[in-house]
């Protein structure tokens, strides 16, 4: 059973197709999938770095005798882990924290 040229040629550009098609296929995936990861693990790692400094605004305002309590909505809606490093500096560098923490939030 012989086929034509023509035919010939359908049958190798079909293959060929398939072999690019899934080439550029497997590289948009790739990239779609590194994306996707380094997203996730820059987001955990901030969420990681926020919830650190968190915790070192909580102890310095509590050794400079803070009710952490007072500010912990104010301080939960802030989501740079560099604004709470400010904001610890701060108040660790304040002669009067808790007048720098009214003044900074408002009660």
């Amino acid at each position: 059973m012989a086929i034509s040229l023509r035919e010939f040629v359908i049958q190798i550009g079909r293959k060929e197709g398939i072999k690019e098609g899934l080439e550029k296929g497997l590289q948009k995936g790739l990239q779609k999938g590194l994306q996707k990861g380094l997203q996730k693990g820059l987001q955990k790692g901030r969420k990681e770095l926020l919830r650190k400094a968190l915790s070192s605004l909580r102890r310095i305002l509590r050794r400079k005798g803070i009710q952490v309590e007072q500010y912990e909505k104010d301080l939960s809606q802030i989501e740079d882990p560099g604004k709470i490093v400010q904001i610890a500096a701060s108040v660790a560098s304040a002669k009067n924290p808790a007048a720098y923490m009214k003044r900074r939030f408002g009660h």
